[in-house]
């Protein structure tokens, strides 16, 4: 594998480009398969994986602006095809070359502050090519073509300016998509049956406290805050195994050694 990276600023602009090739080699399970439940296909060598990115950020004052353009390119691509009645999964190799291309914005307000309130978001768009194989078609629409996330904080001090809290509320948003399915014997996520049902677009909101003392941090979340409720029904990206509403979460961040 290789990677080649650059940054330069010119004035409150950065430029940034990156281009990234890998040679990844088929998985056992991939060539040999898992007894019935899941058939291998030997003979295929390394896939070539290529991804290229390049993008603009501009800062000026409290606010950053930045958009990201990328582009990758697979050949033979490895792919796992579940069978309509969800029990055998199928290891295919697409033959030729998969591409995909797309773009992701984002901007920020005061996202770098100690201190305050700050607000920062982002949106990433997956073209849908509408060439290609049939199978390449199922992979790109496993995807969500249009996916975000925002979050708004605010960081504050308490005891003195001792412990440092930042409280936030973020969410995240995608739209409809095939998805992909779980394939239960064997843990593998592969693409669906072309007849089955698209999972509609949903979002999940979760507030959250994070408060640092020294060099330990305390984090305390509130997840999926608007599941079950009039306004979102319920989510999920996997059939079947839906996010869990409203669970609390915490824990600590204590690093030993530095």
């Amino acid at each position: 594998s290789a990677l080649a990276a650059g940054r330069r600023a010119v004035g409150p602009l950065g430029i940034h480009a990156s281009a990234a090739l890998a040679h990844v080699p088929r998985s056992t399970i991939e060539r040999y398969g898992f007894g019935p439940a899941l058939a291998g296909s030997d003979g295929a060598g390394p896939s070539r994986n290529l991804r290229l990115e390049g993008g603009l950020d501009l800062v000026s004052g409290p606010l950053r602006l930045g958009i990201t353009g990328f582009a990758r390119s697979v050949d033979d691509p490895t792919l796992l095809l579940l069978d309509a009645s969800g029990d055998t999964v199928r290891t295919m190799i697409d033959s030729g070359t998969e591409n995909g291309r797309g773009m992701t914005l984002s901007a920020g307000l005061r996202s770098d502050e100690p201190r305050g309130v700050y607000v920062e978001g982002s949106g990433t768009w997956h073209a849908r090519s509408g060439s290609g194989s049939a199978l390449a078609l199922r992979a790109q629409e496993a995807l969500p073509e249009v996916h975000g996330r925002a979050r708004l904080g605010a960081r504050f001090g308490l005891f003195g300016g001792d412990l440092d809290v930042d409280l936030a509320l973020q969410a995240r948003a995608w739209a409809s998509t095939a998805g992909l399915r779980l394939h239960a014997p064997t843990g593998l996520l592969a693409l669906p049956d072309p007849d089955s049902r698209r999972l509609p677009g949903s979002c999940i909101v979760d507030l959250t406290i994070d408060a640092g003392v020294r060099s330990a941090t305390v984090f305390l979340s509130l997840e999926n805050l608007l599941s079950g409720t009039a306004l979102v029904a319920g989510n999920q990206l996997v059939p079947d195994y839906p996010y869990p509403e409203r669970r609390f979460r915490f824990g600590v961040f204590w690093p030993i050694f530095d």
